[in-house]
């Protein structure tokens, strides 16, 4: 009886969990960088933001779509969070400022566009022939001791 109670209540606990998600799988890719999977994330059937779920040979990064910008983090570098640049990229532009996209990127990043088109979402940011992200560095607990900038 004990057994039975126990799985009823992990079966609960699990349902309650997944009826409050409120993320739903859009699209799924296998492609030869890895897996990526696109969720949109909503608050009262209002989508507030798309993104993709990259994992890449044991690396995962993750893409985000907002109506004013789109980002890319990943778990390698925590601090960092890279957003799209629309202008255009100098010659001699300065690498510790601007990451140039990779074909991963380029890949996640139009299929993002698709999806976005493909949801009417004309009120998201999209690429617009962009080139390169744009570094940000985030401390969340502080700059760390006995550094300079």
């Amino acid at each position: 009886m004990t057994n039975l109670r126990f799985f009823g209540i992990i079966l609960l606990q699990i349902l309650f969990v997944s009826c409050s998600s409120n993320k739903t799988l859009v699209d799924k890719i296998d492609t030869h960088y890895g897996k990526v999977k696109f969720y949109n994330e909503s608050k009262k059937n209002n989508i507030q933001h798309i993104y993709a779920s990259v994992d890449s040979l044991g690396f995962r990064s993750y893409y985000e779509f907002y109506p004013n910008k789109i980002t890319k983090t990943s778990e390698v570098s925590k601090q960092m969070i890279y957003t799209v640049f629309d202008g255009d990229l100098p010659q001699d532009y300065d690498k510790n400022i601007y990451l140039k996209f990779s074909p991963l990127d380029k890949l996640i990043l139009n299929h993002g566009n698709r999806i976005l088109d493909s949801l009417g979402l004309k009120n998201f940011k999209r690429t617009n022939n962009g080139k390169a992200f744009i570094i940000e560095v985030n401390y969340y607990h502080g700059y760390p001791k006995n550094k300079s900038f």
